[in-house]
């Protein structure tokens, strides 16, 4: 690892894996923090109830709706229920869909709905590809044996 005033730098074998700007501290913070959710998630998926008292919680929220989205879900439902969907919501912002799922969970404020996760992961879900029937009729064996008898 290389530190730089203004980056730090992974490198591996001679070549740089991985370049991040150096994360400053906030007012009142002693230790600047640069928490990217994507790297996270997956142990949080794991252990969905850790979210609600997590020190890293409010780092981690990629966008300001996601904040409010969780704001919203933990004083309106019970905390092991608000902490599953906003899991669920990061899980599903990890898997590509940031902006749309940002996008989807600005009208729901708007409409002054919480959000469904189930709902949302249909939404978000690629959609289903019909896949022709495919019919493979073998020939006989007799046939074989009519191209034998032709070449000889």
């Amino acid at each position: 690892m290389r530190q730089y005033a203004q980056h730090v730098e992974c490198w591996l074998g001679g070549q740089c894996v991985l370049s991040l700007p150096r994360a400053r501290p906030a007012q009142g913070q002693r230790v600047g923090r640069a928490i990217d959710y994507r790297h996270l998630v997956g142990a949080l998926k794991r252990k969905p109830g850790a979210f609600a008292r997590w020190v890293l919680r409010d780092a981690a929220f990629p966008r300001a709706v996601y904040r409010q989205t969780w704001e919203r879900l933990i004083s309106e439902r019970p905390e092991r229920e608000a902490c599953k969907t906003m899991v669920g919501l990061l899980v599903l912002a990890a898997d590509g869909h940031e902006a749309q799922l940002a996008h989807e969970l600005d009208q729901l404020m708007a409409l002054d709905q919480l959000p469904d996760l189930n709902a949302l992961t249909q939404l978000l879900a690629p959609p289903t590809g019909e896949v022709p029937q495919v019919v493979v009729t073998l020939p006989t064996l007799a046939s074989y044996d009519v191209l034998l008898e032709v070449a000889l």
